[in-house]
């Protein structure tokens, strides 16, 4: 199963290197299993994981780190 998307900001602006995770802890035939993914966003804010077949992921997101 893959999950993608694209993330941006409020005016509507890609945010990019920043990372995706997706957690689940209703994997499909393995009960009491959770399975996380990461995937980096791109210069687009577009991000693609593969992830174990299951239910209920949650989605989160991870800002690029800020450099001085």
């Amino acid at each position: 199963v893959t999950i993608s998307g694209r993330v941006t900001d409020s005016n509507g602006n890609a945010v990019s290197k920043g990372f995706v995770s997706a957690t689940s802890q209703s994997i499909t035939g393995a009960p009491n299993l959770q399975f996380t993914a990461v995937a980096q966003m791109d210069a687009n804010g577009n991000y693609s994981m593969v992830v174990l077949s299951g239910t209920n992921y949650q989605l989160s997101f991870i800002p690029p780190t800020v450099t001085q």
